[in-house]
């Protein structure tokens, strides 16, 4: 076994001094990934953007080139996988031809990332935590050495976020509307004070208030027959989710048919 791993090595060698191209057989104007050259925020002076918000813009653009080491975090100096995809034959045979099947990686181009797309999940990440006005662009970096390479550099520019400064419940005019008011007011988001717009924290707390009102009897009742309304200048009017009469009407004990469990242990 030993004289077999040594003849492996032996063999692998002369394979990686006889070619060391990794743009080799790439397909025309195409251009390999080598990862991400920088994540530039620029925020608004005096604003600084939530550390969760910020990782999650950068986990958005996070693509990982041929040879990435996890562990590390950074990219192999010689990524052997991308170098079997390109100098070695589909057709070897013996040893080269295991290398190819079971090494080879196909490479990671700049297409495959498709930059342009990343800027839109930006953009759209920036508008769902209350950055409305966020723009978010980049930029290809060739490589000095080999055109064929390129890093790619974004820069986000939040501007200010939307603030929710007045949040206003249901009238308290029925059992359902009073509960939905009492367990809005124990989530912190919804407390009254002034809050940064948030898509996800919003969600939440529907869905919080949603499971309160089951465990309080509404059983039938879902996130989605809660509706968050703007208000600008003027009252906005739209169109609210229906509810079926099974949503708004809380169960009791009594409504709900049950029998005792027949004992079965000990026998």
């Amino acid at each position: 076994m030993k004289s077999l791993n040594k003849a492996l090595v032996l063999s692998v060698i002369p394979l990686i001094l006889a070619g060391c191209s990794t743009t080799r057989r790439l397909p025309q104007g195409e251009t390999l990934y080598t990862g991400v050259k920088r994540v530039t925020i620029v925020p608004d002076s005096g604003t600084q953007l939530p550390e969760a918000l910020v990782d999650q813009l950068k986990k958005d653009v996070d693509v990982h080139p041929n040879g990435y080491i996890p562990f590390l975090g950074i990219r192999s100096p010689l990524p052997f996988g991308l170098w079997a995809y390109n100098n070695i034959s589909p057709e070897a045979k013996g040893l080269k031809g295991w290398i190819r099947r079971h090494v080879a990686t196909d490479p990671v181009t700049v297409e495959d990332v498709r930059p342009s797309l990343r800027t839109t999940m930006l953009d759209g990440q920036l508008r769902s935590e209350g950055y409305f006005r966020g723009t978010s662009s980049y930029e290809i970096i060739p490589d000095k050495k080999n055109s064929r390479k390129a890093q790619i550099a974004y820069t986000i520019v939040p501007g200010t976020p939307y603030m929710v400064n007045d949040l206003q419940l249901l009238p308290d005019t029925s059992d359902l509307n009073h509960t939905i008011d009492s367990l809005a007011r124990r989530i912190p988001y919804m407390s009254g004070a002034e809050v940064r717009y948030s898509a996800d924290s919003l969600v939440a707390a529907r869905t919080t208030i949603a499971n309160g009102l089951r465990n309080c009897g509404y059983y039938f009742f879902r996130p989605e027959y809660i509706e968050y309304l703007p208000y600008c200048s003027t009252p906005h009017s739209g169109h609210q989710h229906p509810r079926p009469r099974t949503a708004t009407l809380p169960y009791r004990q009594r409504d709900t048919p049950y029998r005792p469990l027949e004992r079965t242990w000990p026998p």
